[in-house]
């Protein structure tokens, strides 16, 4: 009997020790997390962009500012490129605000009569146009997708509207008043021409934009007016190479990156208002032209077609950074620093007009 109850007490011994040291030191792996797994939570390998699928994500992200100006009706209308005809004989007929004046000159812009280059071959019908761009897509397995966007891409928003044949100085008169009067798109507008203007005029062409102190403290002053309008206006000449000097931003007043800050720019515009949804121009084009139909906003399209994932980082921070200073209408950390530029390289964009 002793022995008997000698072997329980030891096998029972034994468990208790198993249970004591064994488990234990399991368990506080099991419910502690290491350094690597705490890691792995916070960070993907670079192989994880191999796992996006753009489709899964409908929705825009949210946006964080806080302050965008709401857009009126007429701006909307605008935007959407709905029915300009009806919008401006409206707006022609009535109160000539600044921004009756300035949504004038885009109308005109976008709709007077251009003739065509003197050296474009001729055009082919649109119905035939578009019947040789549905062969083309014969087996592509987006086909029916880009039907439908290209034929979205053709409506024409100056249907109805009789300007006249386009006059440069017309335009210029247009924006003129639209800028003195005071509407922070036309004086946006205004001074992307004269940037951009004085590059293109010059022979030999140079090294980058030309941007003076002055013209800089312009554009800051543009941009905290918060208008999706005035981003798309000066993202050209912001993301762009400057002839004596460089744009820098953040904690350290790093150097801007061109491609990132033309990318990030773009996304600012969608979250100041700017149509960046599913039917947007360039979203349309892009799945028409291109076959990058997987995307449902500009959001979706910039990060998986057009950056590495090192450059959606990047565009990320400056994103962030931008929205920062939209948000206190405070744009003095972007700063124009007259410094040496990198010898032989050099980014020209021009300004992308328009809603």
């Amino acid at each position: 009997m002793r022995v008997f109850l000698f072997v329980i007490a030891a096998v029972a011994a034994v468990v208790l020790g198993v249970f004591i040291f064994v488990p234990a030191e399991r368990a506080a792996v099991a419910t502690t997390p290491s350094k690597d797994s705490a890691a792995a939570q916070k960070d993907l390998p670079a192989s994880s962009v191999l796992r996006i699928n753009p489709r899964s994500t409908p929705a825009a992200p949210a946006s964080p500012v806080k302050s965008a100006p709401v857009a009126s009706a007429d701006v909307a209308q605008l935007r959407q490129r709905k029915d300009w005809a009806q919008l401006h004989a409206r707006l022609s007929s009535g109160p000539q605000t600044p921004e009756a004046l300035y949504i004038q000159a885009e109308i005109y812009s976008r709709c007077a009569k251009r003739p065509p280059p003197a050296n474009a071959a001729g055009s082919s019908p649109q119905a035939e146009a578009q019947e040789k761009f549905i062969a083309s897509l014969k087996g592509d397995p987006n086909g029916e997708q880009r039907i439908i966007a290209y034929e979205k891409t053709k409506a024409d928003p100056c249907e109805g509207l009789a300007l006249g044949e386009f006059s440069k100085e017309r335009l210029a008169q247009m924006i003129a008043a639209a800028a003195t009067a005071g509407d922070p798109r036309a004086q946006s507008w205004q001074l992307s021409r004269q940037i951009e203007g004085t590059y293109y005029d010059a022979q030999p062409r140079p090294q980058g934009y030309a941007v003076s102190d002055e013209q800089m403290e312009s554009i800051r002053r543009l941009l905290a007016s918060g208008d999706p309008g005035v981003i798309v206006d000066l993202q050209g000449i912001l993301s762009s190479t400057l002839q004596d000097g460089n744009l820098r931003m953040g904690p350290n007043n790093d150097r801007v990156d061109s491609n990132a800050m033309a990318a990030a720019l773009t996304l600012v515009a969608c979250d100041l208002g700017a149509q960046c949804g599913p039917d947007s121009q360039r979203l349309l084009m892009q799945c028409a032209m291109q076959g990058h139909c997987a995307a449902n906003n500009l959001y979706d399209y910039t990060y998986f077609y057009e950056s590495s994932p090192f450059q959606a980082q990047l565009m990320e921070q400056y994103r962030q950074a931008l929205l920062q200073m939209a948000n206190s209408h405070d744009f003095s950390g972007l700063l124009l620093v007259h410094e040496p530029t990198t010898p032989g390289m050099s980014y020209i964009r021009g300004g992308r007009r328009g809603p």
